[in-house]
């Protein structure tokens, strides 16, 4: 007769959670065979690495205009909250999924309003309209690394 393994307290811990979520009538572990559930969680981690790639652009967009930022902010707030509602969805909690999804749509509509206010920013600048669109020029807060050079050269001599 083999020898049993010892479980792990995580593999206990999931076995009890199975058998006590239920998630559409199946329990954890039938979702997780089936492929919905994973399909969801899976999901989630690309909706979590895009609003890392959003974190990313925000900061790299801090040094450009208050248009870029608010567009970046929107996208990153709108990645975590849809990574929020589709793993609450995974686990039961589709109330609080939906209300996370509200709230995500709330931010990629704000992200949408900063794109076409930047776009017909574009737009008249690229034909040299008489008047301009502002978008809050914030690159004078942070200075460039070049700068930072030149400054340090400057007092070290």
């Amino acid at each position: 007769m083999p020898q049993q393994m010892p479980q792990t307290q995580w593999t206990a811990s999931i076995v009890k959670a199975s058998t006590q979520l239920m998630v559409s009538g199946l329990t954890l572990a039938q979702l997780w065979t089936s492929g919905s559930l994973t399909d969801v969680l899976h999901q989630g981690f690309f909706l979590l690495f895009m609003g890392l790639l959003s974190l990313l652009y925000l900061i790299c967009a801090l040094r450009t205009n208050m248009v870029f930022v608010t567009i970046f902010f929107g996208l990153f707030m709108c990645f975590v909250f849809l990574t929020g509602s589709y793993w609450n969805i995974a686990v039961d909690q589709a109330a609080l999924g939906a209300k996370l999804q509200i709230a995500s749509g709330a931010f990629a509509f704000l992200a949408c309003l900063a794109g076409w206010w930047i776009f017909f920013a574009q737009m008249l600048a690229s034909v040299d309209f008489p008047f301009q669109m502002p978008v809050g020029d914030i690159s004078h807060l942070i200075r460039s690394g070049t700068e930072r050079a030149q400054q340090k050269e400057r007092f070290s001599a």
